[in-house]
């Protein structure tokens, strides 16, 4: 799933389950083995129990339920695509937003449609020919 969400190859480095620690009753994954900023990791996942050891630099979706108008893997996508080329210093501050909220991925998509809203009201806006004051007109006949 991975290869085909990240197919402009932002995501350097992947990691899969023969690369988490397994605890008797779940595989987690530990990014301290990793010698990496975390402030540029971020670990994705349906079990919160996967992220514990570093929840900061966890991005934990819902679980597949079978829906096939379930649109989160494109919505994951385009989140990760929208936070690599934002160049943010430290993605746990991002993460930690996201994942205040029920679904974070329907947060995004709502924070998206607003950035669209304003990105398209600000093109209007300067399409649209500024209008002359009436001085406009009064400084013309000045030389």
């Amino acid at each position: 799933v991975i290869h085909s969400l990240d197919q402009q190859g932002n995501i350097m480095y992947k990691l899969y389950r023969d690369a988490t620690l397994y605890d008797g009753k779940d595989h987690v994954k530990d990014l301290s083995y990793l010698n990496r900023d975390l402030s540029k990791v971020i670990m994705i996942d349906c079990k919160s129990k996967a992220v514990n050891l570093q929840r900061n630099n966890a991005f934990v979706l819902k679980e597949w339920d079978g829906d096939e108008n379930d649109t989160s893997l494109f919505d994951l996508a385009s989140f990760l695509q929208t936070l690599a080329h934002s160049k943010v210093d430290d993605v746990r501050s991002v993460l930690e937003y996201y994942m205040q909220f029920d679904d974070p991925m329907a947060k995004f998509r709502e924070n998206q449609l607003i950035l669209q809203e304003e990105q398209e009201k600000q093109r209007i806006m300067q399409e649209r020919p500024k209008q002359k004051s009436p001085l406009d007109f009064a400084r013309s006949f000045k030389r």
